[in-house]
């Protein structure tokens, strides 16, 4: 373990993440700023407030009712849109269920998992209040219709918050709800820690929530539980009761164990935790034990096998009551059974923001998790003198009623929190301080750093909340990039931000390095196609692979991997020549000699290609150009690399010895060259949509030059000192078929585009003679393989190699469209930034543009952590039901009181219903989606309809419009246009039914 002076018992439990809303705190940071400040954030409400909330005046002159409650500031907010739920379904929902999905995302971001990715066992406890008002006004609305019954309850009822949650956050662990009244998010976070230890799940997320999402106060009663002026004292001489209030807590838990091996942030370490009940042995069903409070605190001690001494905080259930404080001391002193006087602080949040109900022991928590990472205890407020039934004076206890540094110097800080629920059912934790040991090790010079959101509005809010980290926490930039790329979930609107050694990532987002900041749009459940593109010779200069060789040991291992193989078949030193540094001019012109060429970029493209590979990136297709074919065909699994390498070498020197010719690019589609070839020229390439080259001898090249520029075509001499692609290769057809015949061939495990063809190659061609043969001397079908790629909207073709020429014939290319993305690895030899510039640069557009990355391999071999990130800012919306703003749990509407949402963003242009058929579906599409208008070419299914829906749609339809669909058909006729088409066919049907029943009634009546 890492922990400084920790001793294991192996049962321990780290808290990776933490999140929450409460009174006056949208954040645990939020709260935490207002805990440092001793600020007390219940909210008393004026009359006019109340009276503007359906709080009834004969109410408000009431002396005993307390203007008073600790209420969030947005209760009814939810990003419905962010979870996929539609705007009818948002507006039925508990917003307890609102806000557990919102505060469980970000607590998984703070814990820096992405939850719809993780891989591992998550298991989901939580709990949260009754909310019997909003219960009864959604069933009210919902209660004439079965379907929309059954739907409700799966959106408003406790019974299934864990499973919610577990469905739309991909969590398939257990998942189950707690309910212990008050003491229920503490008994998640036992149950969670159990369930950990036990191998049921490798992660949890355990926590509450307590909303009624209503303005009011409450009314006193003397003898009650509730205070009489609004404020909440624990232990205090005056204290007369609890003041309620609203919050919502989540936590991520990890055996501790795996979470320091898999680099977690560990914001502290559950040592022991306990659950109990009191029985009978107390006075009443709703009064505290002292017993059964001892007893609880006493398992969770021996579990955790800490010396109660060295426990110097204790959160209480502190509720601020004449009975339940001096209880919940003497629990305490029976169970600490220590000598020692007044050397442990208590105190409880409830004197800041209120008694949360099922949320207080996760708040709780969450508060002396927090106490422990920042080493600071917070006032517990409203605390003059003791209650007179507690002697803190002979028991371990003082309260902490002012801010308090926090420390320890005979080994890690240690907490208690206790919370006990109406019932009996009590909750104890033991929290121990994480001294982190581990170090992050050396990274990239280079980072990338990603980031997305739903909108783009909440993309700018991403980049902003990562700006005002980075300001505070420089030292950590490789984890916060690691974090950034491997917890979180990528969503539609993108940006990657690439930064280099000695920038400033503040800088950067600013726009002050033009290029290093990508953007991206990817349509949810849009799939992206990826296509490694091979270039040929010509692009090829010395040195090109140094820095990368430098700099990724997979590809080092790479390309060592080809010239093992090469060091028998090569005399030349290509290896030295890739390695050199840039201007090494012997090493370019070595490379120009296409005998070293060949193999120098066959091992560049391929070292590069398995490098992609290893970090995630595979190819749905490949398309190379001339020798790049062979590096398409090796991925594929045509022939083994020691074969390809043994190809290519004997290709090149053979090229070599031919006649010497030149190539000439033209600046027109093949077919029009026609008119200016001569007998011993040859079309060497058909590139792009408007640009060919073609090969020949020096003299014939340098006429048809002429002639050309004479015309007004514009052209330009290759550097090339041979005529490949033409009849000047065929002297070596003999010698090369003989190589061929000395390979053994494959059929393609991978789709590619074949030069020969430009069309896909085929088993029979990838393993014949003649086909290789023949692709030394034909045209190469550049263009016509673009036809086939560019025809697939979602293609994204990341040229693999030195320079962008295959790039431009795409960029030119006139069947490219808006969709497609080209991608550079390796920078041209012009070009002065780094290598691994570019191919971060790489990485980052393919991130941007839907690529799915495998960033912990990317990773792999650095030693990285996962750090607390700002969560995502969510923008939500205010839901409330019809008849709950009017304050009328009345609903006469059979379809639902609910108010009508705008059209939601779908991908059919609105057309607006004609006529009386595709008028009236359109009504009762717009009452069954609560949406202002339905257009007639709408998706059921894209506008949120799913078989639920789909009963309930029937039913409508058959009511209002006397006509029978099935399951069947509503799937298969799924707009209202089709459905109209149906109807009015049926109606036209009978019609003519109609019509031949009144003929046949007529003749019988003339035979009569």
């Amino acid at each position: 373990m890492n922990n400084g002076n920790f001793e294991s018992t192996g049962l321990e439990v780290a808290v990776i993440g933490i999140s929450g809303c409460f009174p006056g705190a949208k954040s645990t940071n939020e709260l935490w700023e207002n805990l440092i400040q001793g600020k007390e954030t219940v909210s008393f409400f004026s009359d006019k407030e109340l009276r503007e909330a359906g709080v009834e005046a004969s109410t408000l002159a009431d002396p005993n009712y307390v203007k008073a409650n600790g209420l969030l500031d947005e209760p009814y907010q939810f990003d419905n849109q962010f979870f996929e739920y539609q705007d009818r379904e948002a507006e039925l929902m508990d917003p307890q269920l609102r806000l557990l999905h919102e505060c469980t995302w970000n607590a998984f971001e703070n814990a820096g998992y992405a939850t719809t990715e993780t891989q591992n066992r998550v298991g989901v406890f939580v709990g949260a209040t009754d909310n019997l008002l909003w219960l009864s006004t959604v069933l009210n609305m919902v209660n004439n219709d079965p379907v929309a019954l059954f739907e409700a309850d799966t959106i408003i009822k406790k019974d299934y918050f864990a499973t919610r949650l577990a469905y739309k956050l991909n969590l398939k662990g257990p998942a189950v709800n707690i309910q212990t009244a008050c003491s229920t998010s503490l008994v998640a976070v036992h149950m969670a820690v159990q369930n950990l230890l036990n191998g049921d799940c490798d992660m949890a997320v355990a926590g509450g929530a307590s909303v009624q999402a209503k303005k009011e106060g409450y009314r006193y009663q003397e003898g009650m539980i509730m205070s009489p002026d609004g404020h909440c004292r624990p232990f205090d001489a005056n204290a007369k009761g609890i003041v309620g209030g609203e919050g919502v807590g989540a936590v991520i838990l990890k055996r501790l164990e795996d979470a320091e091996q898999d680099g977690d942030q560990i914001l502290a370490v559950i040592k022991g935790s306990a659950i109990n009940n009191d029985g009978n042995e107390k006075v009443g069903f709703t009064a505290p034990s002292v017993q059964g409070q001892k007893d609880v605190i006493t398992s969770a001690l021996e579990m955790a096998e800490v010396d109660p001494s060295t426990i110097t905080y204790v959160e209480c259930h502190g509720t601020g009551t004449q009975l339940g404080d001096p209880i919940e001391i003497e629990a305490l002193t029976q169970a600490f059974s220590e000598t020692e006087k007044q050397f442990c602080r208590i105190g409880s949040l409830k004197s800041n923001i209120g008694h949360l109900d099922a949320a207080a022991g996760i708040a709780g928590f969450i508060k002396t998790v927090m106490c422990l990472q920042l080493e600071k205890l917070p006032a517990s407020l409203h605390y003059k003198s003791a209650n007179p039934n507690i002697n803190f004076v002979d028991s371990p206890f003082i309260v902490n009623s002012e801010l308090h540094e926090w420390k320890s110097e005979q080994g890690p800080l240690r907490a208690g929190v206790s919370s006990f629920g109406i019932g009996g059912t009590n909750a104890h934790v033991v929290l121990e301080q994480y001294r982190d040991q581990r170090v992050s090790g050396e990274s990239r010079e280079w980072q990338v750093f990603l980031l997305s959101a739903k909108t783009k509005n909440a993309l700018t809010t991403r980049k902003q909340d990562l700006n005002e980290y980075v300001n505070q926490h420089e030292s950590q930039l490789p984890d916060i990039s690691y974090t950034l790329q491997v917890g979180r979930t990528d969503l539609s609107h993108r940006q990657a931000v690439i930064v280099g050694p000695n920038q400033k990532i503040q800088e950067i987002l600013k726009g002050e390095y033009p290029g290093q900041v990508l953007e991206g749009h990817v349509n949810e459940g849009e799939t992206q196609s990826t296509v490694f593109m091979f270039p040929g010779q010509g692009s090829q200069y010395g040195g090109m692979l140094r820095e990368l060789y430098d700099s990724e040991p997979e590809f080092k291992s790479h390309v060592d991997a080809c010239f093992d193989i090469l060091d028998g078949l090569l005399t030349q030193p290509i290896k030295s020549a890739l390695l050199a540094e840039n201007d090494d001019q012997q090493a370019s012109e070595l490379l120009k000699n296409t005998a070293c060429t060949q193999p120098a970029l066959f091992v560049s493209e391929y070292a590069l290609a398995k490098l992609l590979m290893g970090w995630g990136i595979e190819p749905t297709s490949m398309i190379g150009h001339s020798i790049g074919e062979y590096v398409a065909a090796c991925l594929a699994g045509v022939f083994s690399l020691e074969d390809a390498l043994r190809l290519v070498v004997q290709r090149g020197q053979l090229m070599a010895n031919t006649q010497s010719g030149r190539m000439l690019s033209i600046s027109l589609p093949a077919d029009k060259l026609e008119h200016y070839l001569s007998d011993n020229v040859s079309v060497a390439a058909s590139n792009s949509s408007d640009l060919s080259v073609v090969s020949g001898p020096e003299l014939e090249i340098d006429t048809m030059l002429t002639e050309l520029t004479k015309n007004g075509v514009k052209c330009s001499l290759l550097h090339t000192s041979h005529a490949y692609h033409s009849d000047m290769m065929k002297p070596i057809l003999p010698e090369f078929m003989m190589v061929l015949k000395s390979i053994k061939f494959f059929a393609p495990e991978k789709p590619y585009i074949s030069n020969v063809t430009g069309s896909w190659i085929t088993a029979e061609q990838a393993t014949s003679h003649d086909y290789w043969c023949q692709h030394l001397v034909s045209t190469v079908a550049f263009s016509e393989g673009l036809d086939k790629l560019l025809s697939e909207p979602n293609n994204i073709f990341v040229e693999i190699g030195p320079g962008h020429t295959l790039s431009s014939f795409i960029r030119r290319h006139k069947n490219k469209q808006g969709s497609h993305r080209v991608l550079n690895t390796m920078r041209h030899a012009r070009e002065e930034h780094s290598a691994d510039q570019q191919l971060l640069h790489a990485l980052g557009g393919a991130f941007t543009a839907g690529v799915a990355i495998d960033w912990e391999r990317y990773r792999d071999g650095e030693q990285r952590m996962r750090v607390g990130l700002p969560g995502y800012s969510f923008e939500a919306k205010s839901f409330i039901p019809g008849k709950m703003r009017a304050n009328n749990l009345t609903v006469n509407d059979e379809h639902g009181d609910t108010a009508l949402h705008s059209r939601p963003n779908v991908s059919t242009a609105y057309v607006a219903p004609e006529g009386e058929t595709q008028e009236n579906l359109a009504q009762i599409w717009k009452n069954l989606f609560k949406i202002e208008s339905v257009g007639i070419h709408d998706n059921f299914f894209e506008l949120g309809g799913h078989s639920l829906l789909s009963v309930r749609l029937i039913s409508y339809i058959e009511k209002e419009m006397m006509c029978k669909f099935s399951p069947e058909q509503i799937f298969n006729m799924n707009t209202i246009f089709s459905q109209s088409e149906f109807i009015n066919q049926l109606q036209e049907i009978e019609k003519l039914r109609t019509s031949m029943d009144q003929e046949s009634d007529e003749v019988e009546e003339l035979q009569i």
